[in-house]
């Protein structure tokens, strides 16, 4: 304890003993740690982030002297400045952690990720997994941004910061023991994709009736037409400028068991399927044109779709691969429709043998 006042942080202590190397040292600074303690009770956390030089003045706690005394905080507005004073001792100990875990003490990400924390509507501030998971996503966001968007614009960033503030809290189940885990992957793994569509996009300002869930819409309907014409590029390379490409199948269309199966007999026709099942069939394509290679859409009753494709191994086919939406696996039903479908083309296959030996011989 430092005097009457609140107990010091234990990270705090541990990394400023370590720092100052010696334990007399360490020793000797307790009462200007209790007289800053008593003034300002939750701010020992930020000391970690100020020269030890400064810890003297009596005006330390003032905006201007904060400012001039550490380069994390230079940029930091009253507001932020304010919520800095404010917060618990806890979440103070995390914006610390979290800004030493990115690395981001010389920059002006603090200062802007304060001004986040400032603003947050005082129920969701007393809400510790609440408002620890903005602070967590608010450096992810910040960290991408500098990263992918590195000319944007001061008022383009605080306003995806705010959308994503609002974003989260809007998505707050008080209690909800599962929700920063959850809510931290969902953010970690959009907002890379939402970078590389502002950044192609030329960043512009999201317009005042935008969230975070429309610009993660827009994002991905942007990267979805992207991904369409990856694809056909590459289809078209693969077939030599030609995606309409066509080649045979003995077996037509036909229903096993009550699945229905359909033979893709085009390079089209496999950029569908890529494009519908979110998997590489479209790869296929020179194999299908070729080698022999065969590629066939099942679909079950209940809807159920799956990709099979055949490949020539000893003049015979087999199954080379049968995968359902995004390769996972397949039903049981589908598994043995595939069996019968390659069961039925390598009939197809010596009938058709048959009746070229009989030609050849006529």
């Amino acid at each position: 304890m430092l005097g009457a006042s609140m107990p010091v942080n234990d990270r705090f202590l541990q990394e400023l003993e370590k720092s100052l190397g010696s334990r007399d040292e360490f020793q000797g600074i307790w009462p200007i740690l209790a007289r800053i303690s008593r003034e300002s009770p939750n701010i020992l956390p930020l000391l970690n982030f100020i020269p030890p030089a400064w810890w003297t003045r009596r005006d330390l706690l003032q905006d201007k002297v904060l400012r001039a005394a550490s380069p994390v905080l230079k940029n930091c507005s009253p507001a932020g400045l304010r919520w800095l004073r404010r917060a618990p001792a806890e979440m103070l100990d995390s914006f610390h952690y979290y800004l030493r875990k990115y690395k981001h003490e010389q920059s002006d990400i603090p200062g802007e990720v304060a001004e986040v924390m400032a603003d947050l509507p005082p129920w969701a501030a007393d809400q510790f997994e609440l408002a620890e998971t903005v602070m967590y996503c608010s450096l992810v966001l910040l960290k991408n941004i500098r990263a992918g968007l590195p000319n944007c614009a001061p008022a383009r960033a605080k306003r995806l910061l705010r959308l994503l503030a609002r974003h989260i809290t809007d998505k707050w189940e008080y209690g909800e023991q599962l929700f920063r885990k959850a809510m931290t992957q969902a953010i970690e793994e959009e907002v890379v994709p939402i970078i590389d569509w502002l950044r192609a996009e030329g960043h512009r300002l999201p317009d005042k009736n935008s969230t975070w869930s429309s610009l993660k819409r827009r994002s991905d309907k942007w990267h979805e037409g992207f991904r369409r014409a990856t694809l056909l590029e590459k289809l078209r390379w693969a077939l030599g400028g030609n995606e309409n490409s066509a080649w045979e199948s003995l077996l037509g269309e036909t229903v096993i068991d009550g699945l229905k199966i359909t033979p893709l007999i085009t390079g089209m026709d496999l950029y569908n399927e890529s494009l519908a099942m979110r998997h590489c069939v479209i790869t296929y394509a020179p194999r299908c044109l070729y080698e022999g290679w065969r590629i066939f859409s099942l679909q079950e009753a209940d809807g159920a779709r799956s990709t099979l494709s055949l490949r020539l191994q000893n003049n015979s086919y087999v199954i080379d691969q049968h995968k359902g939406p995004e390769n996972r696996p397949v039903s049981l039903d589908a598994a043995q429709a595939a069996r019968e479908v390659c069961r039925l083309y390598n009939r197809k296959c010596r009938e058709a043998t048959e009746t070229a030996v009989k030609g050849a011989a006529a």
